[in-house]
């Protein structure tokens, strides 16, 4: 029996049932949307709330990607013989995994390519219980590469008296990869009820700094990540 089932009995006798609470309290800086109500040019937008322990599993309904369906959780245990659990309900949220330390959640987003001097913004919407880390992992010429996501924002969320928090993670690559693989990785045992995904793809500001330098981006081709 694995770590997470055991836990799971517990909170089943402790909190009542409540539905998922939807929508994403940390938006990313850039805007989803134009004035008429289409999508920016260069965004993609995808979340997941698990209602389903379905791995991997399309995103909820009324995301927005022109290059195709974005693909997650793919769950990837640290131990193979003490898998993550998905649970119905935990501490008033809905669709919950319970992620053993060293677990994975991977998400493939679909994107175009665009070279330098074009950038792709990330924007990764965390729900949690516990500490996590995200990293991105995208194709160059070499190979996959994988960059970390820095916290950039978050806070306490409901229900109120528990310890969940909803924290925003934020990384630039160099370029607009053709695809790009969101990594997130239980540092304890945790439990994840939400993920929501912005990316964009712009030309920065003259004078931006990027995570890798330029020199032989151009030669970039699509590399799928094992």
């Amino acid at each position: 029996m694995s770590r997470c089932t055991m836990f799971s009995f517990c909170a089943a006798a402790m909190f009542a049932a409540a539905p998922a609470l939807a929508g994403d309290q940390f938006p990313p800086p850039w805007p989803r949307f134009d004035n008429d109500g289409t999508p920016v040019t260069g965004v993609t937008f995808q979340c997941w709330t698990f209602p389903t322990p379905f791995n991997p599993a399309p995103p909820d309904p009324g995301f927005w990607n022109p290059h195709g369906p974005p693909l997650g959780p793919r769950i990837i245990p640290a131990i193979p013989n003490l898998p993550p659990q998905w649970l119905p309900e935990f501490e008033g949220r809905s669709g919950v995994w319970c992620l053993n330390p060293g677990d994975m959640l991977e998400f493939d987003i679909p994107n175009w390519f665009m070279p330098p001097p074009w950038e792709k913004e990330i924007w990764v919407q965390i729900k949690h219980l516990g500490p996590v880390r995200v990293d991105v992992i995208f194709p160059t010429a070499t190979g996959p590469v994988s960059v970390p996501a820095f916290p950039a924002g978050g806070g306490p969320i409901d229900p109120p008296g528990t310890a969940w928090m909803e924290t925003a993670f934020h990384t630039i690559l160099p370029y607009c990869p053709d695809f790009e693989t969101i990594k997130i990785t239980a540092l304890t045992q945790i439990y994840i009820d939400q993920v929501c995904i912005d990316t964009w793809c712009r030309i920065p500001a003259p004078g931006a700094a990027t995570l890798m330098g330029l020199g032989g981006l151009l030669a970039l081709r699509r590399r799928r990540v094992a």
